[in-house]
This record gives C-alpha cells, structure tokens and sequence, in this order.
C-alpha cells in the first residue's frame, strides 16, 4: 500500500507482473536446484554470499521460466519484472532511467521479500567506457552502486513484520538525512540494532528520536493525528521515550517509574485511536445506509455530519 501511494504507476507497472501458473516441477535441469537453494539461503535463512544471479542463454532456453516456476512455489515473495527499455523516461533518457531504477529498488524494500527480475540484463550492466565519464555510463555505475552498496532487501524483515515499508532501512548517512528534518524516524527492529548507543546518544540530546518497530499495531496510534489532545500525548509519549533511553544509556538512576508510564501512555493512544477509527467506520456505514445521502461528498464532512448522530 505504501508502495503504491509513493510511486503510483511505476509500482503497479513492476510488482507482481510475473505469470506464476506454472508449476516447479515442469522446470527440468539441475540449474533449478542451485537457484532455489540461493533464494531459500537469502530469504529463509539470511545468508547471501551473492549479489544476484545473472542467467544467460539464447532466446527461449527458460530464463524467464525458471524465474517464473521458482515464484509459483513461493507466493509470500513478490516479483518486480522490468528491463532496462522500460526504465527509460523519454523526457530524460539518461537520468531519468537512473531515477526510475532507484526507484525499483526502493519499491523491493517496501514490499519485501522480494525478487527483482531484469530482463536484457546485458543492457543494465554493458561495458563502460574507457574513461567512464559518458553518460550511458550513469545506468550502468547507479546498478553497480545499488548492488555494491545496499543492505539486503530482506533485512530487518521478519513473518508477519514491518520491513522497508515502515521508513528506508538502517544506513547511518539515511538516518542522518531524515533527522535532519524530522524529530523522530521509524525503521525495522534489526536495522535499529546495527546502530551504535554513541551514534543514538546525539540525536537524544537533540530531543530527537529512532524507534525500532516490528509491527503495525505498534506503530498507527503514533503517526495518527486525531486531535490536539492526541498530540499533546505524542509528544508527552516522545520526551519520556528520550529520558529513558537516555538514562539507560548514561546507567544512571533510571527514574522508577518512567518505563510504565510509557506503557500506559502508549496504551492510552492505542485506545483513543481504536475509538476513532471505530466510529469513523461506523459514519461511512451510516453514510451508506442513509437513503437521502448526498453524492460525491469527502470524507471530512462525513465524519462531520454522521459522527455527530
């Protein structure tokens, strides 16, 4: 969903394309074997010692196929099919190609697990000039750079979790861009553990904050805004989660009753924003139930007008 609202057509362009009526058994060749048991190691168990996989070979000897019957055994991973023709933006040939690959891998990590799948790979990655100043060059460094650079796709990702959707994972120089506008940012539990105390310390002392989430329902009360009083305990709810992480962090005489009154706040919240979501529910059903309804109304003075009976 978050996906979808940040890059609209591109997102519905590349995710889940992949025809998956194809049963893993029809694939014959030992190759399919060596496949999946790198897929499994990255996505089961963590472990990828490759970068990604390249598969060559002419025209119809099952590249795609193979891609394609893999994903049938595999439904909670998505696919993201594209090429490097179809990244290309007519009203920026070269840049915008660069944009919209960014763009594909940020979509990976908002909808995680994934596979991305590059059709005419040799287009993506062809040799670069001599002195690697031309701009078909940009395409070509951009993947290397993504590939050589990222944290795994599955990383920070676990069943039933928050992956990359919540916000952009654990790299310090992302986190340094966020909080340099924002006071508090939200990343997956285990990129927040590959932070150092030391480099949290200065963004508490700032009165700024990163919270580790690992689900959903943990997270709506907090980016919710109901109303002043909701707000007003946002940021009640902030500063203590500061104090405390600080306290803990200098080990000094932690305040004996702090840690439960974040829990009582946090649970507050939760209530107040179950409460809301209820009714708000409940006005669209009397909104639909009601004969004389006006057409073509907004949300807002739906609530406005049927919350109040």
């Amino acid at each position: 969903m978050v996906a979808k609202n940040v890059y609209g057509e591109l997102c519905n362009k590349v995710v889940d394309r992949m025809d998956r009526n194809v049963s893993w058994d029809v694939y014959v060749g030992d190759i399919k074997d060596k496949f999946s048991e790198m897929a499994n190691n990255c996505f089961t168990y963590g472990v990828s010692e490759e970068k990604g996989v390249v598969l060559t070979g002419p025209p119809g000897s099952g590249k795609n196929f193979l891609v394609r019957t893999w994903l049938s055994s595999n439904l909670k991973v998505h696919d993201i099919a594209t090429s490097p023709s179809a990244l290309q933006d007519t009203s920026s040939p070269v840049h915008g190609a660069v944009a919209n690959l960014e763009k594909v891998y940020d979509i990976a990590k908002m909808v995680a697990p994934t596979v991305i799948f590059f059709d005419e790979g040799d287009a993506l990655a062809p040799k670069r000039s001599a002195t690697g100043g031309q701009p078909s060059d940009a395409l070509t460094n951009k993947f290397l750079n993504i590939i050589d650079g990222e944290i795994p796709l599955t990383k920070g990702v676990r069943k039933d979790e928050v992956g990359g959707s919540v916000i952009i994972g654990g790299h310090r120089k992302k986190t340094e861009k966020v909080l340099l506008y924002l006071r508090r940012m939200y990343m997956p539990l285990q990129n927040y553990k590959d932070l150092e105390p030391e480099f949290l310390i200065g963004y508490w002392q700032r009165k700024k904050d990163i919270i580790a989430v690992t689900h959903f329902a943990d997270l709506m009360p907090e980016i919710l805004f109901l109303d002043e009083g909701h707000n007003s305990l946002r940021e009640e709810l902030i500063e203590k989660r500061i104090q405390y992480k600080t306290e803990k962090y200098y080990a000094a005489n932690q305040t004996s009753s702090l840690k439960n009154d974040i829990i009582k706040t946090k649970k507050l919240m939760r209530k107040r924003a179950e409460e809301e979501i209820l009714n708000r529910v409940n006005a669209i059903r009397m909104y639909l139930l009601d004969s004389d309804q006006e057409k073509y109304i907004s949300h807002e003075k739906i609530f406005n007008t049927y919350m109040e009976k």
